[in-house]
């Protein structure tokens, strides 16, 4: 493995950013903590503990804390039987992990056998039961033994620091994770005014991360999610940069101006737009982490100490709208739907109904924070805010959906 001092310098000197981001990890421990330990079957405690974070497993495809409450439903005492193997850590790691998830798949099969809901003979029938969650699971009840582990992360982190993986299967892998962690957590903690000053910000914040696993687990994270780029760990900047003061307009004011700018938001045609979601939805995703930082940042200058939510990621992707902040009084609501392009401000974005209907019920509060001119290794982007309903911009429909009925 080469050496990690320059992704450790990125990481301390992005510290503020990566933090404010990532700090919903630090929550979600603190609350399974706090929660785990009341009565109940291990299994309710075990959603409840989950449940104020369910994106650190759920999401639009992939839902295995929905599935192990939909089970235990039926079969609860069967999904006590298998939390408590896994959460016995006497038990070797890769045994009870693979105890957890071939029961819980074998146990799905029966209720499907069973004419549970519709689940009889479906092809694509998951339990998602997989290396992930049952990472999450332990690393949440057994913070100092364990890590939050994501294959693509694993694979990514090791190629960019030359790190020769030597398993093939899935739970062997997730096992080697556990070493690979090992050895970076023994170079991070060489650093030792930023760990001094890591465990006051944990403080701060009534945080725990005893043997700094969580730590280790982020710091990996962040360099395969955020540093995958050289210009990282040859920036020391803190802060997503705006190149100039970001213009507000009123939405109502684009049937108002000049063609040059009101045709900035028109459609084109011969587009294929689902492929052209899916290409940027990554860099839709960083424009929207930029976003709740400048939030944050906006509010603070104003002295103002309230949360910015991240709604897309902590709620869904559905609710209309991707953070929800507050206005200059510290009080009023602002509902905020990003549109990010590395391009100029003329390329068109795209919204959907229920991001049209929720702007028409919400314009007094809603915003579209267009962010352009984005640059992702050094955070650096124009911003212009958009006040008012989306209806005002006068977009033009470029997809149908349709349901065939048999």
């Amino acid at each position: 493995m080469k050496d990690l001092k320059p992704y450790i310098n990125a990481y301390i000197s992005n510290w503020d950013y990566i933090s404010n981001l990532e700090d919903y990890k630090w929550e979600a421990i603190k609350h399974f903590q706090n929660t785990f330990h009341v009565e109940g079957s291990i299994t309710s405690r075990t959603i409840q503990g989950l449940s104020k974070h369910v994106n650190l497993l759920d999401s639009q495809t992939y839902y295995p804390l929905g599935m192990l409450i939909e089970v235990s439903k039926e079969k609860q005492d069967v999904t006590d039987k298998l939390l408590t193997n896994l959460f016995d850590e006497t038990i070797p790691l890769k045994e009870r992990a693979i105890a957890y998830m071939s029961g819980f798949d074998k146990l799905v099969k029966t209720m499907a056998d069973e004419g549970h809901s519709d689940w009889k003979g479906r092809d694509n029938l998951q339990s998602f039961q997989d290396i992930h969650a049952v990472s999450v699971y332990l690393a949440l009840h057994y913070p100092k033994a364990h890590y939050i582990y994501k294959f693509s992360i694993f694979q990514t982190f090791a190629s960019m620091v030359e790190y020769k993986r030597k398993e093939t299967g899935k739970v062997d892998r997730f096992i080697e994770f556990y070493s690979l962690c090992e050895e970076v957590k023994k170079e991070l903690l060489k650093e030792k005014e930023f760990i001094a000053e890591y465990n006051k910000w944990m403080l701060s914040h009534s945080y725990t991360d005893e043997n700094y696993n969580l730590l280790t687990q982020d710091f990996i994270y962040a360099v395969a999610r955020y540093f995958n780029n050289n210009a990282y760990t040859k920036s020391d900047k803190k802060k997503p940069i705006v190149s100039s003061s970001p213009k507000v307009i009123e939405a109502s004011q684009f049937s108002h101006v000049d063609e040059s700018f009101s045709g900035e938001f028109k459609a084109v045609k011969g587009v294929d737009y689902a492929k052209k979601d899916e290409i940027f939805r990554g860099i839709g995703l960083l424009g929207e982490e930029w976003a709740v930082i400048y939030e944050k940042e906006r509010l603070s200058k104003l002295g103002i100490s309230h949360s910015v939510i991240h709604t897309s990621i902590e709620e869904g992707d559905g609710k209309g709208y991707d953070i929800e902040s507050v206005e200059d009084d510290g009080i009023t609501p602002r509902y905020i739907e990003v549109k990010t392009t590395t391009g100029g401000v003329g390329q068109p974005f795209y919204f959907t109904s229920n991001e049209l209907f929720y702007s028409e019920l919400n314009k007094e509060h809603y915003y579209v924070y267009r962010i352009y001119n984005f640059k992702s290794a050094t955070r650096q982007a124009d911003l212009l805010i958009i006040h008012g309903s989306l209806k005002e911009l006068n977009g033009k429909p470029v997809s149908y959906k349709v349901s065939l009925k048999e």
